[in-house]
């Protein structure tokens, strides 16, 4: 399995320009498949700017302990970084031939985004498809 002090972290932010106690946030998952399933593994992982709610601005008047102990409710940033990467791994032994499949979602400050699908085969190809470009040597 996976050291379970990996699955976290969190780090002060460093941009300028961000409130004080912001703190950038990294969260991973993973689930496994199902035995003799498509899917081989599942994974995530997010990335999020969070900011103490008071800082910010909000309305909130309830306080709950954070995950940085500081005792102030923490809120996602919105003019701070954001990604979230999501990739599922195939079973090479299913009888269906699906690629890796990655996904991510980028958000930037000034309202900017960006998405970004990848499809990435991982079985050879076949014999056949080798001897069709050998067919063309032999005339």
């Amino acid at each position: 399995g996976i050291d379970k002090s990996l699955l976290s972290n969190s780090s002060p932010s460093k941009g300028g320009g961000s409130p004080k106690g912001t703190v950038v946030n990294i969260n991973i998952q993973t689930q496994n498949g199902k035995e003799g399933g498509s899917l081989r593994l599942g994974r995530y992982a997010l990335l999020e700017t969070m900011t103490p709610s008071k800082e910010y601005g909000s309305q909130s008047s309830s306080e709950s302990e954070s995950e940085n102990g500081n005792g102030n409710e923490m809120i996602s940033y919105s003019e701070g970084i954001h990604v979230l990467n999501f990739v599922l791994f195939p079973n090479a032994e299913s009888l269906l031939a699906l690629p890796i499949l990655g996904m991510d979602l980028v958000t930037l400050p000034g309202n900017k985004h960006l998405i970004a699908i990848d499809f990435q085969p991982i079985l050879p190809l076949s014999d056949d498809d080798d001897d069709d470009d050998n067919d063309n040597d032999n005339h």
